[in-house]
């Protein structure tokens, strides 16, 4: 009878133990997903609170680009006619004429003026605000490689942009007027050429980008350096030609000063992709 009672008493001890672990095992796994819920919802809260800082901090940054850029475009068109007057000048030196074929064109070409002239004064703004928010979220060794890529794309632009004003949109002036010499006068529509000048402008300062093209293109493996080597005389021949077309004398100075910026440009791009 005692052994009996012993033995109800073990298997009560027994089932109690199985219960309270039982208790226990469903008790820590409830805190677990508990926990696993808190973790989850802390991470979800600090992405929800690191998405909202970025976007609010694109938009404080796209706010002070886009005032800058407005304010920078009204102090141009303040000055505006004295803008124009400059690029007349290299017009006026071939005994160009300039003529308004509309009403509102002389305004109109004083806001394009204005605009352009507003955006390039701005791009430093730009460049820094871009940079600024851009740079957490790369790596140092893209920030090594990118960020003087950036910075000499838009050095090589302006440089671009200054040689077509000071020696290459000249020169061509000249060649057209040599050209049509004794032939016709050449009265010519102020805002035809603006858009001439302005386009000039912008695709010297796009040619001046080779050398970024040539590291992106050897860095992506899309062309080897051997190759893109390979082909520098005919990049020597098609500029010599190129120069010798747009240069409207037979001296071969001037010449050789039109095309080789080019030409240097391209084995200057040779140079740091090797280095690269």
């Amino acid at each position: 009878m005692k052994s009996i009672k012993c033995l109800n008493k073990t298997k009560l001890q027994i089932k109690n133990v199985s219960v309270i672990k039982h208790f226990s095992s469903g008790l820590r796994t409830k805190n677990l997903k508990k926990n696993q819920e808190r973790v989850f919802d802390i991470s979800e809260s600090s992405n929800k609170q690191s998405l909202s800082f970025h976007l609010l901090e694109l938009r404080d940054r796209s706010f002070l680009v886009i005032v800058s850029i407005l304010l920078l475009i009204l102090f141009n068109f303040s000055i505006s006619k004295e803008i124009i007057n400059i690029f007349e000048q290299n017009g006026l030196n071939q005994n160009f004429s300039f003529v308004q074929l509309s009403p509102g064109e002389f305004f109109t070409t004083s806001f394009d003026v204005s605009i352009l002239m507003g955006l390039a004064c701005s791009t430093p703004i730009t460049l820094y605000h871009i940079s600024n928010y851009v740079n957490p979220g790369l790596s140092s060794k893209e920030t090594k490689l990118y960020f003087p890529l950036f910075l000499g794309s838009t050095g090589l632009f302006f440089l671009g942009v200054i040689f077509s004003f000071y020696i290459l949109s000249p020169l061509t002036l000249t060649f057209f007027s040599n050209f049509n010499e004794n032939s016709v006068e050449i009265t010519l529509s102020i805002k035809k050429y603006f858009d001439f000048y302005f386009q000039f402008l912008l695709a010297c300062g796009i040619a001046f980008q080779i050398p970024i093209i040539q590291i992106i293109l050897i860095r992506s493996k899309i062309i080897t350096y051997d190759k893109m080597l390979a082909l520098w005389k005919w990049v020597v021949v098609l500029n010599t030609i190129l120069g010798a077309i747009i240069t409207p004398s037979t001296d071969p100075v001037t010449q050789l000063f039109t095309s080789a910026p080019l030409i240097v440009l391209y084995f200057l791009g040779l140079l740091v992709a090797r280095q690269l």
